[in-house]
């Protein structure tokens, strides 16, 4: 997230799984989030909240892979964003990895 607003450092921006609201909250108050419990109060009342939160973990998997593990991803089809100029979406395949700089190669 980049932002030119000045936000308090123990303000944290967190967004929520069901309805993608984002807001703001005291980092003190913030839980870390380990493992999804079902047997939470409510998860059995709202199917909905386990599977975003599912959705949420798989996400979180394939974001680790991208930064401890990049090397792995070599021969994937990705989708690639470029900003400068025309603003658009391009298909590519990774044909590899530069591990001094961390690049991966298109």
């Amino acid at each position: 997230m980049v932002s030119t607003v000045d936000v308090p450092l123990h303000l944290q921006p967190i967004e929520f799984l069901f309805d993608k609201e984002l807001a703001f909250r005291d980092y003190k108050q913030l839980k870390q989030y380990k493992d999804w419990d079902p047997t939470i109060p409510g998860v059995k009342e709202y199917p909905e909240v386990k599977a975003a939160v599912r959705c949420w973990h798989e996400q979180q998997d394939g974001q680790r892979i991208l930064l401890t593990t990049p090397s792995v991803l070599v021969g994937y089809r990705v989708e690639v964003y470029r900003a400068e100029g025309t603003t658009q979406w391009y298909t590519a395949v990774i044909i590899g990895y530069n591990e001094a700089t961390r690049v991966s190669i298109f």
